[in-house]
């Protein structure tokens, strides 16, 4: 299978192991998160050339755009675009506060949206 992959929340979760399923597939990957730390451990567990990594806040569109501008450019075919975004403050929802309950669903749920809008050309 000679497939290409974008994973947005690929530096840990779900993201992360659909990532490496698809790896053991043969699909090269594009880890997309916001945590160098994620994208760092992660990226160690896949073979060179199986993946590359992209710090940038998902839920930001220009920042998200400029990402998929530059992945676009080294695999201008994508087979498959999963939106795995998470934000996990820890705290009951009852005890959040306006912001974060905006936060939240900014990168819960705009993200998919946002993706989807820069990738879905490429598709």
């Amino acid at each position: 299978m000679d497939s290409h992959a974008v994973i947005i929340g690929g530096g840990s979760s779900i993201g992360l192991a659909v990532a490496k399923r698809l790896a053991q597939e043969g699909v090269t990957v594009s880890l997309v998160d916001i945590s160098h730390d994620l994208l760092a451990k992660a990226s160690i567990e896949f073979s060179e050339g199986q993946a590359e990594s992209y710090s940038v806040d998902v839920s930001d569109f220009s920042s998200l755009q400029e990402t998929a501008k530059l992945i676009l450019t080294r695999h201008p075919d994508i087979a498959f675009l999963i939106n795995t975004p998470s934000e996990n403050m820890g705290i009951p929802f009852g005890e959040m506060t306006i912001e974060q309950i905006d936060q939240t669903l900014r990168i819960s749920l705009m993200t998919y949206l946002y993706a989807t809008r820069v990738f879905m050309e490429a598709i």
